[in-house]
């Protein structure tokens, strides 16, 4: 316990950051002294990556956090208007509403148009019925 105490004086920040932070690795008792180097460094790359510049060497200045910036808030879409039909429609006003039947039955004077979820009934090239 007091070597962990002591660590922790020893680990001051200079100039004082608000970004600091300790992780202690658990090794079995005396391990770290008699376990080779590189699985120590194993160990501890599992949790950091390790540079691979030495002290001799010049290190990227570490990045700047994100900063982070308000999403604009977007308006929802308009929601369409739903697609109306009326009695008395012609076949081609319905044609440009709906758009081409799945489905037509032509009988003379009556007609039917089928969609994915209407029945429409014309007669005499007009909207009678609606289903």
């Amino acid at each position: 316990m007091e070597s962990h105490r002591r660590s922790r004086r020893r680990n001051g920040v200079n100039p004082p950051t608000y970004f600091k932070s300790e992780v202690d690795f658990i090794f079995p008792a005396g391990s770290p002294e008699q376990a080779d180097v590189s699985k120590v460094e194993d160990t501890i790359g599992e949790v950091f990556s390790l540079d691979a510049a030495g002290p001799e060497s010049p290190q990227a200045p570490p990045p700047e956090p994100p900063t982070e910036q308000p999403t604009p808030q977007q308006p929802p879409p308009p929601t369409a208007a739903p697609a109306t039909i009326a009695i008395v429609q012609t076949i081609d006003q319905v044609v440009r509403v709906l758009g081409q039947p799945e489905k037509r039955v032509d009988l003379g004077a009556k007609q039917i148009s089928v969609y994915k979820d209407l029945k429409i009934t014309f007669i005499d090239g007009k909207v009678s019925d609606v289903q």
